[in-house]
Formats: C-alpha cells, structure tokens, sequence
C-alpha cells in the first residue's frame, strides 16, 4: 500500500480514505467526519482508532487496496495513514497514537507526549515553522500535502518514542500551553457548573485556547466570558469533540439559540456596538459586532446573561426528550 494525496482523479479509484471527508470517492472510510462512510464494526472516536480496527479484522477489509489517501492535514489524519502502513508495527503504539489524535482532534489533554507530537505536525504543516518551507514554496497545494505527509511518515517511529529529538518543533507551543494551563486550573479562571444542563460557565480575564477551555470545564457545552474594559465577550460554544462522528463518548444535543438570542437582542442596552447571533456549530451564542467579523462587546451582566443561557438549553433539551 502506498499514500496519496487525495486530489479528483483519484474520486473513482479503490482505495482506503483516511481521516478523509465523505466526498472522497470509492474505497474503503476510515474516517469519524461527520457523514463518513466507515463500516459499523470499524467505527471508533478518532480515525486512528479505526485504522487500528482494521488491521487487526480477521476479514482483513484492507485486503486488495494499493492506495491510502486523504484530503487535508491534521495529526489523526497522518497517524492514521502511518497505521494502515505499518501493520505490525502500529499495534505497539495504539495507545500513544490515540492519545495524540485526541489532543489534535478533541483538544484534550491526555499525555505531554501525546500534545508534543501533535504540535510536531502542526509545526511542520506551518509555513512560517517547517523545515520543509522552502521546498514547498514551488508546489501545488497537493504536492505539499504529500511532501509534508512523507515527511512525517518518515519520522513517526522516531517521534512516537520520544518526542524529545523535535524538541524546536514543538517546545514554544508547549511551554505556552502549560503555562496557560497552569494559570487556568490555579484559579485564572472561575468556573460555575451547570451539570443537568451539561453547562460550564468560564469567566476569565482573556481568551482561552481550546485546550485550556476543555481543561477546566466539566461541560460539553461550555460558556465563555471574557471581562474587558468595554464590556463583556461571550461566547458559547461546545467539546470540540461533538462536531465528530463519535462512539464511546456521550453526545449532548446542539440546539440552535435563536430564542436566547433574540431575547439578549432585546435587553442589551442601545449603547452597546454589536449583536447577538448564532450557528448550528461555534459559537453556538455569542456577542459578535455589527459585520458578524469579530466578537463584539455586551454591556449586559453574566447575572443577567448566564441564566437565561441556562433556561434556554434546559427547555430545549426538554422538548428534545420529548416534553411538551
């Protein structure tokens, strides 16, 4: 089996879809994007998971494939393309590999090594970072894919044993989100807990990287609010991982807060410069300025905002159970 860079004249060819999006074509998916095709008894958390899935199914689905594929960057993607070629391999290293893809995928922390080796990869995909950025500058956005996959490929046997070796790769972004996890969970951050709502309330100082945010809250569905000079910052949003196709975990429904919104819409004070809005993924609420660019500034209190935030998820999880 050998990887390819997905790109359109592979859409009617047989091949495995890694990490890829649904629209990829024939083959076999072994995927957890929303929409995947992946076989029932290969579905898993993380797309790696499912790759590990395969090459041990005594019906061997990976039997007759030449190409392994898969349409963007990201470190579940690449672990999961190194698995299908590595079969003997891969299974020693089940656990590092899913613990990595979750930290990626999930924005959760499992291991430090795990964060390491996910910044590693980012690091390389980084045009500003790479080592491999002049070689990419003549490239297509395909060619680079695949530059940057080999790549890694090459390497992850070193960097799953010890990340220690990329150590300019990946230390900055991990000492910035130590030091930020750190200032978090040693009360940067106030925390309220809503667990029948499956609601976390963050109050803070700044904005949070989701890795923090997904630290210090309980939640799935997590509010954010950002003290500043001009107001307040808000924004609700949900666990990274419910945006996939997941099998273990507990989903909690997403609700679009049209009425929440509309309502804030009707207390916030004239003088505040922006609106209330919504999406059907994230922010699922938030204060946005007037063009919808960038957050904008509330001058309505958290007393005021939090728990009409609160009545809105509980009335709808309600309907959603069937209440009436």
């Amino acid at each position: 089996m050998k990887f390819l860079q997905y790109v359109p004249d592979l859409y009617s060819v047989e091949k495995v879809i890694a990490d890829g999006e649904p629209d990829c074509g024939n083959g076999l998916y072994l995927s957890h994007l929303p929409g995947n095709r992946t076989p029932t008894h290969l579905k898993a958390d993380v797309s790696v998971e499912s790759a590990l899935r395969a090459i041990a199914d005594p019906s061997e689905p990976l039997r007759g494939h030449g190409i392994v594929t898969n349409d963007h960057m990201d470190t579940d993607g690449v672990l999961t393309i190194w698995t299908l070629l590595n079969p003997t391999l891969a299974p020693e290293w089940s656990r590092q590999l899913i613990d990595a893809a979750q930290v990626s995928d999930f924005q959760e922390w499992t291991t430090p090594a795990a964060l390491q080796i996910d910044l590693t990869v980012r690091a390389v995909d980084d045009p500003e970072r790479s080592p491999l950025a002049t070689d990419l500058t003549q490239l297509s956005e395909a060619e680079q894919g695949q530059r940057i996959t080999e790549y890694l490929l090459d390497r992850l046997p070193e960097l799953l044993r010890d990340p220690h070796p990329f150590w300019d790769l990946w230390s900055e972004a991990y000492a910035e989100a130590v030091q930020e996890m750190n200032w978090a969970l040693g009360g940067g951050v106030e925390v309220t807990e809503y667990p029948h709502a499956h609601l976390s309330v963050l109050t803070t100082d700044r904005v949070l990287e989701d890795l923090t945010r997904n630290s210090v809250a309980r939640g799935q569905r997590i509010l954010e609010i950002e003290r500043t000079p001009d107001g307040y910052r808000y924004d609700l949003g949900y666990r990274n991982f419910l945006f996939y196709d997941t099998v273990t975990r507990f989903a909690t429904p997403r609700h679009m807060l049209t009425a929440a919104a509309d309502r804030l819409n009707e207390l916030e004070p004239d003088t505040s410069s922006g609106h209330w809005a919504v999406a059907d993924w994230y922010p699922a609420l938030w204060f946005a300025s007037e063009d919808d660019e960038e957050a904008g500034f509330s001058q309505l209190h958290p007393d005021t905002v939090s728990p009409l935030v609160l009545e809105e998820l509980e009335r709808l999880d309600w309907l959603t159970a069937g209440g009436r």
